[in-house]
């Protein structure tokens, strides 16, 4: 026997829209699927919102721009999205943002705090982050994801973010390693834990930090596992198969002078293992002891597209202490600073370094120096350095050094260095070439000129 058709019709509030199931071909005696219904609950004010948030939908549409005074905690296994992309929540100041639990989506949405507050963060009180997913998001304020507490794991993929202001200067939990503390970023995800089940997965695309002349208070994209130790140990790690950034602009606004803080454009701290790192727009760094890219940690490839710029006193343009199989660098990169150094390797492993061009403006910066294993270095366009001796900070310690073009220190190991387009140094006390007893290197060429 057929059933008439009829459709089933569910109460509606004028907050909410819900999925109805039409059961019009609905046959007794047959086999029939019915989906139970799917609630996305549309809000339009803070009231409208926490009620919804009380009642855990699937989906929570924030439908015009409003103001909240208290941070909002999304429910597990409930996405919270802007209607449009200009859609905002603005936080009252001074107080956190939107604080996720398990399985978390936020999309399409702008969240403004207070700079020293954070836009996004995650809960300690469970075991597990699940799966959550931040795209096309702009920030005020900072997104930190952390593991730490009762939480163990998470999977984190972000898309499309832009983090437009924050400052996380206040932020005391800092990793030590090298002589130096490393300032937390505007876009932090650290592994806390040492336990071996504790790993944080990572997938990073389109992250933009700051703005051109306008940078955030701290480190850019700062990645991290639990201490030096974790990789080697495989405890308390954080891997990330993807890491794409577009333009990064920050500063640790640290005091000239200081010997012991640094912060990064780009930083893989240790315990932070890295597949493929590509910065796709210009990274540049505007202070003192400002790295622009920095790596602890291990990275298979990182390339650079664009430009590596810093406009401070030992703000080198790349530092490497840990392991990077390949490395390219298809930008420039450029440092104005007294002791602002292109390139150095002073630990650490490195197979095949690529460099277009090295540009230094300052005394004590030389353009590349290295102390350990780097198998093979070319550089296509040339090596100029503009200044003479002066201090730098090496390794939590302020050293004289000179601006050489190419300084080669005791304990680096190479087969092939190859600097096409010249070496050139302006200083008067300093060497196009500076090589110190205790270094193998198979072979060293340079040719004036360029390779493209």
């Amino acid at each position: 026997m057929k059933r008439s058709k009829k459709l089933l019709v569910i109460g509606i509030s004028a907050a909410s829209i819900l999925t109805f199931q039409d059961f019009s071909g609905y046959q007794i005696g047959q086999p029939n699927k019915v989906m139970a219904a799917e609630t996305c609950l549309k809000v339009l004010n803070q009231t409208e919102l926490f009620e919804a948030l009380k009642k855990k939908p699937r989906v929570i549409e924030i439908m015009q721009t409003f103001t909240v005074d208290q941070t909002i905690e999304i429910p597990d296994n409930v996405t919270i999205k802007g209607n449009t992309k200009d859609t905002k929540l603005i936080f009252q100041s001074g107080i956190d943002g939107v604080e996720v639990t398990n399985n978390n989506i936020i999309s399409n949405l702008r969240i403004e705090v207070s700079p020293k507050n954070r836009a996004i963060y995650n809960s300690y009180s469970q075991n597990s982050i699940g799966k959550l997913k931040v795209e096309n998001v702009e920030t005020i304020g900072s997104v930190e994801i952390l593991a730490k507490s009762k939480v163990q794991n998470g999977n984190i993929s972000i898309k499309n973010l832009h983090i437009i202001e924050a400052d996380v200067l206040d932020k005391i939990e800092r990793p030590i390693g090298f002589g130096v503390s490393v300032i937390q970023g505007a876009l932090t995800i650290w592994n806390q834990q040492q336990s071996k089940d504790s790993i944080l997965s990572v997938h990073l695309d389109e992250i933009s930090i700051g703005e051109k002349g306008k940078p955030v208070l701290g480190s850019g994209v700062f990645l991290s596992g639990y201490g030096h130790n974790a990789l080697p140990n495989n405890n308390g790690i954080l891997t990330a198969d993807v890491v794409n950034t577009g333009e990064i602009h920050s500063t640790g606004n640290i005091k000239f002078g200081t010997p012991d803080v640094i912060s990064g454009g780009v930083f893989v701290v240790h315990g932070a293992k890295v597949n493929n790192l590509t910065n796709r727009g210009k990274v540049t760094t505007y202070g003192a002891n400002d790295m622009v890219l920095d790596n602890w940690g291990e990275v298979s490839q990182w390339i650079a597209k664009d430009s590596i710029t810093s406009y401070g006193p030992s703000g080198v343009g790349f530092v490497n202490f840990g392991t990077i199989d390949k490395l390219n660098v298809l930008g420039t990169i450029e440092t104005f600073g007294l002791g602002a150094r292109g390139f150095n390797a002073y630990t650490g492993v490195i197979g095949t370094a690529n460099f277009q061009k090295i540009i230094t403006h300052g005394d004590g910066a030389t353009g590349i120096q290295t102390s350990t294993q780097v198998e093979n270095i070319t550089v296509n366009d040339g090596i100029f350095t503009y200044g003479n001796i002066g201090d730098s900070l090496v390794q939590g310690v302020i050293k004289k050094i000179a601006a050489h073009g190419l300084s080669l220190l005791k304990g680096t190991k190479a087969n092939t260095i190859e600097i096409n387009g010249g070496i050139h140094v302006e200083g008067k006390d300093v060497n196009t070439l500076n090589v110190e007893n205790g270094v193998y290197m198979k072979s060293l060429i340079v040719n004036e000129q360029s390779k493209n």
